[in-house]
């Protein structure tokens, strides 16, 4: 079952959804789950939220890297092609093999895992499609994508391409990935390089590299990345309606720093000031371009 809904309308569906547990949640004579929930959302939590419900035996993590966006019901367009669809199971001891040759295999007995249907139905279409060991690697690596020039261009209505042109701004986003990284640290996540997008090796430049080694690479990659899609927040500001998926994203990593100690004032304020907008509680105009005022009370250096 794919679970293609925003991050914060996950918790009303697993309402319903529990309504059903007995039958979803009932495993085959050897023990293999015949369903599985499919958490699509971006940022952190959305598998851990299931799994509390259903067990982690049901649930897998996944996300995709090729930028899209929804025309109408049911139509959606790829902004740019080349990304995948990542899966990756919360127990990867309960996972098939997935390699070609055991897919074939599974397909040919009566009841094929779920996973398998899965992965098979993926690479017939046109999204490619990858299995990844650790489900946190995977989603915390996509984190990384999704926070670059996403909550500073929302706020300030700035696409990525003059936003990493900034130095100030490029700064204030480094920190706020550093901030990142460090929380992925002390939550002992490791990233993954993902297609077209090594967060792994971009975890190690970030850590590393001072901000005009990594400005040169890091605006043409970010700008090329969207395509000719705006970042998602920037949609949550002009429509208005009140929630965002911030909070699984950077306030997500807010809210683990807390936890360890770990100091995260960037986030904290894109969290605070996206938030603002999004539930009409600060007024757009006040902010669009306004980078002195954004960079006031952050700790960009």
């Amino acid at each position: 079952m794919l679970v293609c809904v925003k991050a914060y309308d996950v918790d009303e569906v697993i309402q319903e959804l529990r309504l059903h547990r007995a039958h979803l949640c009932k495993p085959d004579a050897a023990g293999v789950p015949r369903t599985l929930f499919v958490c699509l959302q971006n940022g952190v939590g959305s598998e851990e939220a299931f799994a509390a419900v259903f067990g982690s035996q049901y649930v897998v993590g996944a996300t995709t890297t090729s930028p899209i966006s929804i025309i109408s019901p049911a139509v959606v367009r790829v902004e740019r092609t080349g990304g995948i669809v990542a899966l990756a199971t919360m127990r990867p001891q309960d996972a098939p093999r997935v390699d070609r040759s055991a897919i074939e295999a599974d397909l040919k007995t009566y009841n094929p895992h779920p996973l398998t249907l899965l992965v098979d139905g993926f690479k017939q279409s046109m999204l490619p499609c990858r299995v990844y060991s650790h489900y946190r690697g995977l989603k915390w690596s996509k984190l990384l994508l999704n926070i670059l020039g996403n909550a500073t261009g929302a706020i300030l209505d700035m696409p990525a391409e003059a936003l990493y042109a900034d130095e100030r701004l490029f700064g204030f986003e480094m920190q706020m990935l550093r901030e990142t990284i460090a929380v992925m640290h002390g939550l002992g996540v490791s990233p993954v390089n993902l297609p077209r997008f090594p967060a792994a090796t971009l975890t190690w430049a970030v850590r590393l590299l001072p901000d005009v080694v990594l400005g040169p690479v890091l605006r043409g990659r970010v700008a090329h990345g969207r395509g000719d899609k705006r970042p998602s927040f920037y949609y949550d500001v002009i429509k208005q309606k009140g929630k965002s998926e911030v909070t699984y994203l950077n306030g997500a990593v807010v809210a683990y720093g807390r936890r360890l100690g770990i100091p995260t004032p960037v986030n904290a304020r894109l969290t605070e000031v996206l938030t603002g907008l999004v539930n009409g509680e600060l007024r757009p105009d006040d902010w669009r371009g306004r980078v002195d005022r954004l960079l006031a009370t952050g700790q960009a250096k």
